[in-house]
């Protein structure tokens, strides 16, 4: 889900996008701002939300649920109390939830991650090179080019990952 693509563009901050119970592989959430006072959440509804893959002849999925370019939003299995967990990784995947690419000021709570290969959360921006002479990871300004485009180059003088808060995570 992209916030630039609609239905999703339509999403302001104190909104709450809800995930529909059930299976699937992945899931990945971006490009996604809230503000200090309003976060946008991602929640469970109906059930718990369940994110299972198994290897096919060498087909795998690094990570379970991928958050890039988004600031101020929580990730919570709680909104049901029926549910402890309501959002559960169980799969081969490299991490069960990453959150890259200039994310910030976020909170992930009430998530059961089990069977990844390595660590069950990864949060963090790689930077790039200052003159733009590698490959970027990602087109942040949205103008449809990243390699080379110096306005996508992450460094520690433009990006510093704020605020982030995990609990309530069963591994």
């Amino acid at each position: 889900i992209d916030a630039r693509v609609a239905p999703y563009n339509r999403v302001k901050p104190g909104d709450t996008v809800c995930l529909e119970a059930g299976k699937r592989d992945k899931l990945v959430i971006k490009n996604f701002k809230g503000n200090k006072n309003k976060v946008i959440t991602f929640t469970n509804f109906g059930g718990k939300v369940f994110f299972v893959y198994k290897h096919l002849k060498g087909n795998s999925h690094e990570i379970a649920i991928d958050i890039q370019n988004s600031r101020y939003f929580r990730l919570t299995g709680n909104v049901d109390p029926s549910y402890l967990y309501g959002l559960k990784v169980d799969g081969d995947y490299q991490f069960g939830i990453q959150a890259r690419n200039r994310s910030s000021d976020f909170e992930m709570d009430h998530i059961s991650i089990l069977n990844t290969g390595q660590p069950g959360i990864h949060t963090g921006t790689r930077p790039n090179c200052p003159d733009g002479n590698d490959d970027n990871m990602y087109d942040y300004d949205n103008d449809g080019v990243a390699k080379g485009d110096l306005d996508d180059v992450t460094t520690q003088d433009n990006f510093i990952q704020y605020n982030t808060v995990i609990h309530d995570i069963s591994l």
